[in-house]
């Protein structure tokens, strides 16, 4: 009997060091993404020039650009001005940390959660830019949605793991044509930043709910209809009245929430997602 060149006990890492290694590289893009939700809606390049504190303008050096530790080391202020640093930079590194960890431990040693992380990055990045009340992000949910979906190829083909993948390529194409019209129903009901919502978001959003699987997909439908139709309520109660400022959690909101949804209902019912 020929044996193995690889031990079968070093080919499927243990579940705890996926987890580790998903949270260690959570925190590194999470700290990407502060960067690029921060200058991509002002038009801004997300390589050059390198960090630097919006109050003063000096750059920050690499060892004050260690997620979370440094904010914690500098007291949350920036080392040459002394202005504060917002707390929301090392809120979205943790946030990003949990929600990689998250996925590694649902899909467990598997190649899916390089893909699956990356498209949760995409719908992460929009649900904060809705959040600042700015305008669309451009690029990080498309980019999140092409790479992840590759990566979901790169992980599905060696195994034959044909229904996610159907799923999740079926998913991203009903969201770009689902896109457009929930732009329009967001500028119909004053939702927060519809652009934000609908073309980045939905991309990566659907190509989640679809590597779900039916079940958890139609959960996480239902889930959406009903909370697009509860941000739609407070408008038509206030017809005949001023508009009121923009909400915080809007159609980005709701979306990323049906996608939570779809993931534990999937998980609840028996569903793997690797």
């Amino acid at each position: 009997m020929v044996q193995p060149l690889i031990p079968a006990t070093l080919t499927t890492p243990p579940l705890w060091s996926v987890v580790l290694v998903a949270a260690v590289g959570g925190l590194a893009f999470g700290s990407f993404l502060n960067v690029a939700v921060y200058r991509l809606p002002r038009r801004l390049s997300v390589i050059r020039p390198s960090s630097f504190c919006p109050t003063c303008g000096s750059s920050v050096r690499a060892f004050d650009n260690v997620p979370v530790l440094s904010w914690l080391l500098l007291r949350g202020r920036c080392r040459s001005c002394r202005s504060p640093i917002s707390v929301r930079y090392p809120v979205v590194e943790l946030a990003t940390a949990a929600l990689f960890a998250l996925v590694a431990w649902a899909v467990g040693a598997h190649w899916a959660v390089f893909g699956l992380c990356l498209l949760a990055a995409g719908v992460l990045a929009s649900v904060i830019v809705e959040a600042d009340r700015q305008g669309p992000v451009p690029a990080i949910p498309e980019v999140a949605t092409g790479t992840g979906l590759l990566g979901l190829i790169a992980a599905a083909t060696p195994e034959h793991h044909w229904a996610h993948l159907v799923g999740a390529m079926a998913g991203t194409l009903l969201a770009a044509g689902a896109a457009p019209v929930v732009d329009r129903w967001a500028a119909t009901v004053g939702a927060a930043q519809a652009g934000a919502a609908s073309g980045p978001l939905l991309l990566p959003a659907g190509a989640v709910l679809g590597w779900a699987g039916p079940i958890g997909a139609a959960c996480g439908l239902g889930v959406l209809c009903v909370a697009l139709a509860l941000i739609a309520r407070p408008r038509r109660m206030r017809e005949g009245r001023p508009r009121g400022p923009e909400r915080r959690f809007g159609p980005a909101g709701a979306t990323a929430t049906a996608c939570v949804v779809a993931v534990v209902c999937a998980l609840a019912t028996g569903t793997t997602l690797a």
